[in-house]
C-alpha cells in the first residue's frame, strides 16, 4: 500500500501529519536497496509504477536492428 503524510519543517522539528492510503501497489520486487518500483511526479498528482504483470500477449514484437543504416547521409 502507497500512503501519503504531509510533513512540516518548523525550528522546533519535523511534524508529520496523519499517514492516508493512497493505492495498493503491486509492483515488482525491489532488486537494489537505492532503487524503487516507482516515481512520482514533479507537482506529485501522478505516478510511474513498475507492475508485476498477470497477463500474458501473444502480440507479436517488431525488432528493427541497424535501422540507422537506412538514414539518409
Amino acid at each position: 500500500m502507497l500512503t501519503a503524510a504531509a510533513v512540516n519543517w518548523t525550528p522546533g522539528g519535523v511534524t508529520i501529519g496523519d499517514v492516508r492510503p493512497l493505492f495498493a501497489l503491486h509492483a515488482r520486487p525491489v532488486v537494489r536497496l537505492d532503487g524503487y518500483p516507482y516515481d512520482v511526479s514533479g507537482d506529485g498528482q501522478r505516478f510511474l509504477v513498475n507492475l508485476v504483470s498477470d497477463t500474458r500477449t501473444t502480440e507479436p514484437l517488431a525488432l528493427l536492428v541497424n535501422w540507422t543504416g537506412a538514414l539518409p547521409r
